[in-house]
């Protein structure tokens, strides 16, 4: 036992390491908090990744966050291990969304054709219940977002499917908040196969089966991400920040992917940011759940380069000292992710 006792002193030593290293991290990029909110304010971001990691498409930056789920010593050494060396938090200017949507003199339609986001009026007749049952969710939300899709975003082919789109459902005593910058699939079509596999190597198998018939010609992925019941007043604590993808270049991205997220143990495809002050963010401050906020987070279309960063976007929970005072109330939201495919026109 005893040869044992220095392992057992360098874990618990790198995990107090790691927590003193991320409080003092938290103390040096607090928000100072101002008395009313403006055109923008800073807010931190974490989870940019180190601006000397660099990826290759088989050599992806990995976290384990197993620890999440069974926190063994050797397992929080890993996942402290990789916030310590891999991760930084940066302040950044939030600016507010609302202002420059309304000040574009876009249409709904337009504003997400250039920007791949948008914030939509959109009333929902799901209620509280509804959103912890599939079945509900496929009956009443599926057909709503499809209408938004055809009628309200007006994308030229778009034909959305809901098969298997499921309500992720955020907020106390259901999934944590996303609080990290990223982006959820990858660039490519095997990119996103082995994201679907990581849930589910059958329905990543349908999707590549789908994509390689001649008749698909695009494909994207489509978020619904809205603050839903029993939320009484409007989002003010962890909304959610989205980057003017045509301000992300190509060397700010990174390969990335996690362990502990996904029911088959494998890691999860995504990709990762580098900080830059070129990045513009934007929320939407006090969102109701009479608004959605779209965001396209994926898109691939035959015969032109994938690896283009202005095709999704990448995006981030955050902290709002500005209108979260200690108290408010916390958010619950849903998000809906939508396949949506682009087929070949019929002569």
């Amino acid at each position: 036992m005893q040869s044992d006792d220095w392992k057992t002193r360098l874990i618990i030593g790198s995990v107090v390491a790691g927590g003193v290293i991320w409080i003092v991290r938290r103390r040096k990029n607090r928000t100072k908090a101002v008395t009313s909110p403006t055109m923008k304010h800073p807010v931190t971001i974490n989870s940019f990744v180190k601006n000397n990691i660099t990826t290759t498409v088989q050599n992806r930056l990995i976290g384990d966050f197993r620890a999440l789920r069974r926190p063994t010593p050797w397992a929080i050494l890993k996942m402290a291990w990789y916030i310590i060396t891999k991760i930084e938090r940066h302040q950044v200017d939030m600016h507010d969304g609302r202002k420059f949507q309304e000040e574009s003199g876009l249409s709904p339609a337009e504003f997400f054709e250039k920007y791949s986001f948008v914030l939509l009026k959109a009333p929902t007749a799901m209620k509280e219940k509804d959103w912890e049952q599939e079945d509900r969710v496929g009956e009443i939300y599926g057909p709503e977002v499809k209408k938004l899709v055809t009628d309200t975003l007006k994308i030229p082919g778009a034909q959305p499917d809901t098969t298997y789109a499921r309500a992720l459902l955020r907020g106390p005593g259901k999934q944590p908040y996303g609080s990290g910058v990223h982006q959820d699939f990858g660039y490519t079509p095997d990119e996103m196969k082995g994201s679907i596999n990581a849930f589910s190597e059958e329905r990543g198998t349908v999707w590549r089966n789908a994509w390689e018939k001649d008749t698909n010609i695009a494909y994207n992925v489509i978020n619904f991400w809205r603050p839903v019941e029993p939320m009484k007043g409007p989002v003010k604590a962890n909304p959610l920040g989205v980057i003017d993808p045509h301000t992300v270049k190509l060397q700010d991205t990174v390969r990335t992917g996690f362990h502990g997220f996904s029911p088959t143990n494998k890691p999860t495809v995504q990709l990762g940011l580098k900080y830059s002050n070129a990045h513009k963010w934007y929320y939407y401050p006090e969102m109701t759940t009479e608004e959605v906020l779209v965001f396209r987070q994926a898109e691939m279309i035959k015969g032109k380069p994938f690896d283009d960063p202005t095709r999704a976007v990448f995006h981030s929970a955050f902290e709002d000292p500005v209108n979260a005072p200690p108290g408010t109330e916390k958010r619950t939201s849903a998000e809906y992710r939508v396949p949506v495919w682009f087929r070949k026109a019929q002569d």
